[in-house]
């Protein structure tokens, strides 16, 4: 860790020299002028119907989320993203309100930017993406539950920047130093608890998380990692990520795997948590349109109308962690999904979704989400 921390600030001193020596040479001819400060703001609503086999079916009204962001000079911006979750305040898990993001940023130049508060973690393309207006499924991957949990968000410090090497490519990457991971790893839940708190550490021992990424026109590749400790005694977690979407006309591949491996260690509660943790998903998107459709209630007044027609294949596993008696692969719980959908957007924003899950786990083993238990789940989902 400290040998991370040591290049971290080594590449923190070379980007800033840069980004200063840029900012330096631009300022031929540029004024500097200030600007009135700008506020916008946005709102996104969701609305599930669920219905699982063994399991009564309900509508979830299941969050509400405000987004502000704006600029305050030329090179100082913000963003805040607030969820009110299933906002009737009654019950368990009912009233929650939880800041996703909470930033302000510093922007030197194109290629180093200083963001400082509560951030999406760069960890795989999926939690930088997860929001539901830009998914064409309702239902979020077994890998970014239970191994890369969306919305994994942390407090921290870092820079972010873009690079663009050619015409129609560009280089993007974000490195945080943030709180770090709990030891409220499981092997049912995996790093779904252990998301860092905003305003502690549990082991005085920081995390640090990057993602770099290079798209080329709509087709993109990124590579994330993840290092830090996640309990007092000094025990390392590392995370890997590879994530890819590719884009041909009105089809698009969307693929990501992840792996965090785990040193031996015990949580708060004496007990041993899960060695391993990993997950993947690919995922097919295909858009489409008829053209009869324009005169209908389907098309009607709308500018560019879609259907999307998806089908995502995924998995995740996590490691025993000996509270059954067992130990290696054969005691591992591991659950597969896939799913079948479709989408129709009349506008980019709004969007109704509908779902087939095909859930299954080990034998043996426990559940991770649903189990062997299949379902539908339907949505409307309205940004604006």
């Amino acid at each position: 860790m400290a040998v991370l921390s040591r290049l971290l600030m080594a590449l923190i001193v070379v980007l800033i020299g840069a980004g200063f020596a840029q900012t330096v040479w631009a300022q031929d001819g540029d004024t500097g002028g200030g600007m009135m400060p700008e506020v916008h703001t946005n709102l996104y609503a969701t609305l599930e119907f669920v219905n699982f086999k063994h399991m009564d079916s309900y509508f979830d009204a299941r969050n509400i989320e405000l987004l502000v962001n704006g600029r305050m000079g030329p090179r100082l911006s913000g963003l805040a993203e607030i969820e009110f979750e299933r906002s009737k305040a009654v019950g368990e898990d009912q009233g929650a309100i939880e800041v996703e993001q909470g930033w302000i940023q510093y922007e030197v130049n194109s290629l180093i930017n200083l963001r400082t508060g509560i951030i999406l973690v760069p960890f795989g393309r999926y939690n930088l993406t997860h929001f539901d207006p830009f998914q064409d499924l309702t239902g979020r991957p077994l890998m970014a539950i239970v191994v890369a949990p969306t919305t994994w968000a942390e407090a921290g410090a870092g820079f972010v920047g873009s690079f663009f090497p050619t015409e129609n490519s560009v280089i993007d990457y974000q490195v945080f130093v943030v709180n770090g991971l709990t030891d409220a790893i499981t092997d049912v839940e995996g790093l779904h608890e252990a998301r860092g708190l905003f305003g502690e550490d549990n082991n005085n021992n920081k995390g640090i998380a990057g993602r770099v990424a290079l798209s080329v026109g709509r087709h993109e590749l990124g590579a994330s990692i993840y290092h830090g400790s996640y309990d007092g005694s000094g025990d390392q977690i590392t995370g890997y990520d590879a994530d890819g979407m590719l884009a041909f006309g009105p089809l698009e591949i969307v693929a990501e795997w992840a792996k965090f491996v785990i040193e031996n260690g015990l949580n708060s509660d004496g007990f041993a948590v899960p060695t391993s943790l990993e997950g993947a998903y690919v995922q097919a998107n295909y858009h489409f349109w008829f053209d009869f459709l324009n005169q209908t209630f389907l098309g009607s007044q709308f500018e560019d109308p879609t259907f999307t027609l998806v089908v995502r294949h995924g998995f995740a596993r996590t490691a025993d962690d000996g509270d059954g008696g067992g130990a290696g692969a054969e005691t591992d719980n591991r659950e597969t999904r896939t799913t079948l959908g479709l989408n129709y957007r009349p506008t980019e924003t709004y969007v109704f979704k509908v779902e087939y899950q095909a859930n299954d786990m080990r034998k043996g083993g426990d559940p991770l989400v649903w189990g062997n238990s299949d379902g539908v789940i339907v949505s409307a989902t309205a940004a604006f």
